[in-house]
């Protein structure tokens, strides 16, 4: 379980509700948001999979999305990886796929290192190795999420919210209204919580850097980048730690697609999902 006063939001699709998940043999893909978007910019993806039959939970880290923003909690990374693996132990998840976007994806590598018999893979959506969170998407939720105390500061900040998500997106057809009031109402309904945890995020130290637990990755990594490149882009010499450091890894660059592939092209996410589980990509929608 995770520490008294910390909560963390988890999100079943209706095939996983309904099943032994521990007596399962094929994993459970687990989604890790990052802390622009929660569980609802992974609607695409979870919504395919069950579809097709394939169980999904989502589970949002302390300090995104429903997650709780505990003013004195550890908003480490290696921490984050500490309550995931203690939120899936309660949830009898004995092997997990995970799917983790941006700044979570050094949360999933952290927890596939430290427990590598409980992870079948990891597909990270422009998720490079770092151990400081003071990525764009942070920056940018940070910077805005101040204007949101009245209502004049709240459409301000929407708007210029919306207009820098649209900069890190190739295809920003999918950044509608209706969408962006959707990735912005965390900040609005706890406007300083949230700041408060994501500044707790951005000023957090690790105890062990990334590089030094890289290598008890055992799962297969597949590591999905945009071809348009922004600030969120994993870099050329983080790419190269993950070759170098984890045995089974894999890059693809993504046509027509920035840091928001499963926004803007969720299908090639999906493939990745399912090649992983090793089940037939033929007909992906």
């Amino acid at each position: 379980m995770v520490a008294v006063g910390e909560t963390l939001s988890v999100f079943w699709n209706t095939e996983a509700s309904s099943r032994d998940v521990a007596g399962d043999s094929q994993p459970m893909v687990v989604f890790v948001p990052g802390p622009i978007g929660s569980a609802f910019g992974m609607r695409h993806l979870t919504g395919a999979l069950a579809d097709s039959g394939t169980a999904t939970l989502t589970i949002d880290l302390l300090g995104m999305g429903q997650s709780g923003r505990p003013a004195s909690a550890d908003y480490s990374l290696s921490q984050q990886a500490v309550r995931l693996a203690a939120a899936l132990d309660s949830l009898r998840i004995r092997r997990a796929l995970l799917v983790a976007h941006g700044v979570s994806a050094s949360v999933a590598y952290r927890h596939a290192a430290s427990r590598p018999a409980n992870v079948a893979g990891i597909v990270s959506i422009s998720g490079g190795p770092v151990d400081q969170q003071k990525t764009d998407g942070v920056n940018i939720a940070i910077t805005f999420g101040r204007l949101v105390d009245n209502p004049i500061g709240r459409a301000l900040a929407r708007r210029k919210f919306t207009g820098e998500m649209r900069k890190t997106s190739a295809d920003d057809s999918w950044s509608s209204s209706a969408v962006m009031k959707e990735y912005f109402s965390p900040y609005e309904r706890n406007m300083r919580g949230s700041l408060r945890a994501l500044q707790q995020m951005g000023t957090a130290t690790e105890p062990h850097g990334i590089a030094t637990v890289l290598a008890g990755i055992r799962a297969p990594v597949r590591l999905l980048v945009g071809s348009k490149v922004s600030g969120n882009t994993p870099t050329a010499e983080q790419m190269a730690l993950l070759q170098r450091s984890v045995p089974q890894f894999r890059v693809d660059t993504i046509p027509k697609s920035g840091s928001w592939i499963h926004e803007e092209s969720p299908r090639h996410v999906l493939i990745a999902i399912r090649a992983l589980l090793g089940q037939s990509v033929v007909g992906v929608p």
